[in-house]
């Protein structure tokens, strides 16, 4: 699996035991059966626990619903070993954007403590930092995560969000545009 953009992208070889179940899930997602997806990758991973390829394309439909709390239920209940801790910034954006911040902070304090993710740290410090209402902060911490890493594209997001919010829309489109081939 490849974290380089800020959410999980599927990298194992094609015929993996599961992959035909995540490319069923994915096209049920797109054609807007969400429902029927997230119940075909729950029964996957159930059965086949051990390939972690599902249980990340699961994680990241159910954010893509914005089914937050139930994302945070799977992870109270996996051990995952997460060695790269793509499933601690999960957490910290789902507490963020449940409105609990000082979850939220915690996880991005444990973030900062790991190598090379501290520009995911940052963006997650960004987006806290916008839900309390500070615009200024939250852009120059967005950008200070693309500085570290160019491929961050919860940072690129998140600028493009706030810039659109500001109705800067060009720097917003740049922003999604830059995020979007990072990560279709």
């Amino acid at each position: 699996v490849d974290h380089r953009h800020g959410h999980a992208v599927l990298s194992e070889r094609p015929g993996f035991v599961g992959a035909d179940d995540i490319d069923r899930a994915e096209r049920l997602h797109q054609a807007g059966k969400s429902d029927q997806a997230i119940t075909l990758l729950l029964e996957s991973v159930r059965t086949r626990f051990s390939r972690p390829a599902l249980f990340l394309q699961l994680l990241e439909m159910l954010r893509d619903c914005g089914r937050w709390q139930q994302v945070l239920e799977l992870l109270e209940n996996c051990d995952s070993g997460d060695p790269d801790s793509q499933l601690l910034l999960v957490r910290g954006l789902c507490h963020e954007a449940l409105g609990s911040l000082h979850e939220a902070k915690v996880v991005a304090s444990k973030l900062f403590a790991i190598d090379g993710k501290r520009a995911y740290a940052l963006a997650l410090e960004a987006r806290i930092a916008w839900s309390a209402g500070d615009e200024n902060l939250a852009e120059k911490m967005f950008g200070e995560a693309m500085a570290l890493v160019d491929s961050c594209v919860l940072a690129y997001r998140g600028r493009g969000t706030i810039t659109c919010s500001q109705e800067r829309l060009k720097a917003g489109l740049v922003s999604f545009v830059e995020a979007f081939l990072l990560s279709p």
